[in-house]
């Protein structure tokens, strides 16, 4: 469960304000069978069953000033049920060379309810509050608008894989797969546009990637590599309507995603081990229309926020944003998605040792172990707003534990971020609080 209340344009004045409460609750289970068997055939079946429900009431927003003077108050609940099948078929071609087929049947159904009240605030509120920056509260309430809608929709894909595997000596392994993957459709929960446009589609992906994984130094060390190509389409994301202006989530854009991961682990002293993972990632949007132009600061023309919709632009307007009656939106087609950083890796040095001696009358371990998480740059936003851009950084963790040999138990004392960098998790605008501002939540 979840409530808050906030100031949607998260600034120090009061005449925009907003409160939400929200719970989901979840049920899922998995079945699997598979064959024992050492020989040349192999086999897994298995089935997958999930049930879920979001309700997002009440979501209520004020807007204390005139114009607008509206009070507006979203329900929303969404039910989810969703089962798919799968099963998997392995033969030895030759010694050296296994071939995989699997595929997997998906049927996802969701049924959607939700209302919204629109209320008048009288009398305007144009008094003063107990400070300049902000207004007094309106005294009634008066429904102008209601609008409630019921409806249901489903989803269903057969979604194949094949992979080909290859030892051609122990500790030598090499393979090359590409599969099918699917997410579900659902529902626009504020009614953010015309009520028959509210459900978007699933969403699939194409996923080509090819590796190895090798034994080194008389086991020692391991390698692994790993090449993957991902073409995603019919992406779920959050786009402006040319016709009413408001946001909503449709199937706007495609992505492809492609990148090298490397893995090296090795045991070089006893008792020492020493990690190192290292990514590059390449993941661009395809064509991606109507995305909502960034505010701080205001994306000007020029930079590529334009008009799509609504009242026509004064002739020698430079930016879109902030003329009334008209609907910005910016192309981001090529442009980097977000939480996407470039280079990224992590380095790790591990100790472990045996006790001498029991307690009480066990053998006892003691481990410590510290990791260097490094990032390139990436943005926290999808809009690429400039001020969402989270520089690169380092993070420092370590653990000191010690507990049974046979894993049983352990106590440990673990460090996070020891070096306590501060970096962004999420971004927001502040639009009324000023053109160069905004709130960029950072955790340590």
């Amino acid at each position: 469960d979840f409530h808050a209340e906030a100031k949607s344009d998260h600034s120090w004045n009061q005449r925009m304000l907003a409160a939400w409460e929200d719970s989901s609750r979840l049920f899922s289970q998995e079945v699997r069978v598979r064959s024992l068997q050492e020989g040349r055939w192999s086999w897994m079946v298995g089935a997958y069953h999930e049930q879920g429900a979001r309700d997002n009431a009440p979501f209520a927003q004020a807007a204390l000033q005139v114009p607008a003077n509206q009070a507006i108050v979203t329900n929303s609940l969404q039910d989810s049920d969703s089962w798919s099948v799968f099963g998997e078929a392995g033969v030895q071609v030759l010694d050296e060379l296994t071939l995989r087929l699997a595929a997997r049947y998906t049927d996802a159904s969701r049924d959607f309810e939700a209302d919204r009240t629109i209320y008048q605030l009288s009398p305007n509120s144009t008094a003063p509050g107990p400070d300049p920056w902000s207004f007094a509260v309106p005294l009634t309430l008066t429904q102008s608008a209601y609008v409630e809608t019921r409806q249901s929709d489903s989803d269903d894909k057969l979604t194949p894989a094949v992979t080909a595997e290859w030892r051609p000596a122990q500790g030598q392994f090499y393979y090359v797969s590409w599969r099918e993957g699917f997410k579900a459709g659902g529902f626009n929960s504020f009614l953010s546009g015309p009520l028959d446009e509210l459900a978007f589609g699933p969403e699939s992906v194409d996923y080509l990637e090819a590796g190895l994984k090798l034994t080194l130094a008389e086991g020692a060390a391991r390698l692994d590599i790993a090449v993957f190509d991902g073409d995603y389409q019919d992406l779920q994301v959050a786009v402006l309507d040319p016709v009413t202006g408001l946001s909503v989530v449709r199937n706007a854009a495609s992505a492809e995603s492609r990148g090298i991961d490397l893995a090296f682990d090795w045991a070089f002293l006893d008792g020492w081990q020493l990690g190192l993972s290292l990514g590059w990632l390449d993941a661009t949007y395809g064509p991606f229309e109507n995305q909502s132009c960034y505010l701080t600061p205001a994306q000007t023309i020029a930079q590529g926020c334009v008009r799509i919709g609504g009242a026509p632009l004064p002739p020698s307007a430079t930016a879109c944003i902030g003329n009334p009656g008209v609907i910005c939106a910016q192309d981001l087609t090529g442009f980097a998605t977000s939480f996407a950083p470039e280079w990224s890796g992590t380095t790790s040095l591990e100790y472990r040792r045996a006790l001498s001696g029991e307690w009480p009358g066990l053998p006892l371990v003691i481990q410590a172990r510290v990791d260097l998480m490094v990032t390139d740059e990436f943005y926290t936003t999808v809009n690429g707003a400039p001020g969402s851009k989270q520089p690169s950084y380092a993070k420092l963790d370590a653990r000191l534990a010690i507990g049974r040999a046979d894993g049983r138990w352990e106590v440990a004392l673990v460090g996070r971020n020891l070096t306590d960098e501060l970096y962004g998790v999420w971004y927001e605008p502040l639009g009324a609080a000023g053109p160069n501002t905004g709130y960029f939540a950072t955790t340590a």
